[in-house]
């Protein structure tokens, strides 16, 4: 895949707190990445692991692009309250509901940090797309897009209880359900990490989500939980997107549709 970055840039936010009250740094940085490709033409927003600041800064985003031409993905870890570590787990609802009458379409998968919406109602019942599909992905089950057809996993591999958190066998049983041609996505999408090496480098997650997603060979594999210092590697054909902490605009100019807020 051909792709170009024509522009990136770091936005800075109010700083994750310990429970303490103390911060690691002065600002939390994510970082805005406007990139252009003749092989992928279709404006998409990509991202995940903007914890507490999602809706802050999807509205600044506003204030450069129309919403209003994007499909948006999310690979989870989409919500948070600011303070570090198990204390930032939070309803991503209403990042979500924000979001959602202002995009042509969002489709999603939670992380670790995420936690479903209080009470009886499911996140898939309360979110729907202008199409009538659901923006939360079922594990295991595609869904085709006017970009593709894409499929997810939800959460991360861990045996400690938590919405999100699967034990292995949960987690590459819904994994595996993508490695079946009639179930084969164009982007594969989880929040969990896989760990391989590039150019003599180790990138840290997990080997069997690494060797998993070789197996099920998509076009694009978008995943977040843990940074990588690249945001895209190639393996095997396939083009791997780490978003932890990143947004990637795809098809659009800076500044090409300015809105005034």
């Amino acid at each position: 895949m051909n792709i170009k970055v024509i522009k990136e840039e770091t936005w800075k936010f109010p700083p994750t707190l310990n429970r303490q009250g103390f911060s690691k740094f002065p600002h939390d940085l994510k970082t805005i990445m406007y990139i252009e490709s003749d092989d992928f033409p279709h404006k998409v927003i990509m991202t995940s692991d903007l914890h507490s600041h999602s809706i802050e800064l999807f509205r600044r985003l506003e204030t450069v692009i129309n919403l209003s031409d994007f499909h948006v993905i999310t690979a989870g870890d989409m919500s948070g309250t600011l303070v570090r570590g198990p204390d930032s787990d939070s309803d991503t609802t209403p990042f979500y509901k924000e979001i959602l009458p202002k995009v042509k379409s969002l489709y999603l998968v939670q992380g670790n940090h995420d936690l479903p919406p209080s009470g009886s109602l499911h996140l898939r019942n309360i979110l729907t797309n202008k199409d009538g599909s659901k923006s939360y992905l079922e594990d295991g089950k595609i869904q085709d897009t006017s970009y593709g057809i894409i499929g997810g996993v939800h959460g991360i591999i861990s045996n400690k209880p938590h919405p999100y958190k699967k034990s292995a066998g949960v987690y590459f049983g819904d994994l595996k359900k993508f490695n079946k041609d009639k179930n084969r996505p164009d982007i594969l999408i989880t929040h969990d990490t896989p760990r391989f090496f590039y150019n003599n480098q180790q990138f840290i997650g997990n080997d069997s989500i690494y060797d998993e997603v070789l197996r099920i060979r998509p076009k694009m594999y978008l995943y977040g939980h843990c940074h990588h210092h690249l945001f895209h590697t190639v393996h095997n054909k396939i083009n791997f997107f780490n978003l932890d902490g990143r947004v990637l605009i795809w098809n659009c100019k800076p500044q090409e549709n300015p809105v005034n807020m």
